[in-house]
């Protein structure tokens, strides 16, 4: 009985202290958590901060980034904001940036429905009908230049078989004389033997 007080005159006077002790724990380890993944997100927001890039600032600056400089504070980018006759440019540091910005323009009809909108401009179409005219050309060119090698090696086949022809013309008079030749040998022998007899 001695032993079941003493174990509540200990909970009593200690209790408390080890409640906070374990509470203590419990909050370090879920700070250490979110540092952790404000760490990840920070590092992956940052590696996506490159020229084109939209971004957003703490203090609400909207733009697309144009240039980053490395110096021996940190990153430093240059933004660009605005449209048409009041576009502006900005230094920020790279920690002032809060977010890529995805938001993409959204237009609409009469009834309400979502039409896409084409946000390329005059100058990346004329670019990209440019690089689809230089794919056409280099892969005709390509074509014809296979179609000359496959013409060359159907002359140079023709050409070895005409050669091969041709020694094989050249070869059949001379084994015909000598077929002869020996034939008339073997006459003279046979007529060399009887004329002995």
């Amino acid at each position: 009985m001695k032993s079941l007080l003493n174990n509540t005159d200990f909970f009593s006077q200690y209790g408390l202290l080890i409640v906070l002790v374990i509470a203590l724990v419990v909050l370090m380890f879920i700070s250490f958590n979110r540092r952790k993944k404000e760490d990840a997100y920070r590092n992956d927001l940052v590696s996506k901060v490159v020229p084109g890039a939209m971004v957003k600032t703490y203090y609400g600056l909207y733009g697309k980034v144009l240039k980053v400089t490395e110096t021996t504070d940190g990153k430093i980018l240059l933004i660009e904001t605005g449209e048409g006759d009041k576009v502006s440019y900005q230094n920020v540091h790279i920690n002032a940036i809060y977010a890529i910005d995805d938001k993409k323009v959204v237009t609409t009809d009469e009834n309400g429905n979502e039409i896409t909108a084409d946000t390329k401009s005059e100058a990346e179409k004329k670019f990209e009908e440019l690089e689809k005219q230089l794919a056409e050309k280099e892969a005709a060119e390509k074509a014809a230049q296979e179609a000359k090698d496959e013409e060359k090696v159907e002359e140079k086949v023709e050409e070895q078989k005409a050669e091969a022809t041709e020694k094989n013309e050249t070869k059949k008079p001379k084994s015909t004389t000598k077929k002869a030749s020996t034939a008339k040998k073997t006459t003279a022998k046979k007529s060399t033997k009887t004329t002995k007899e």
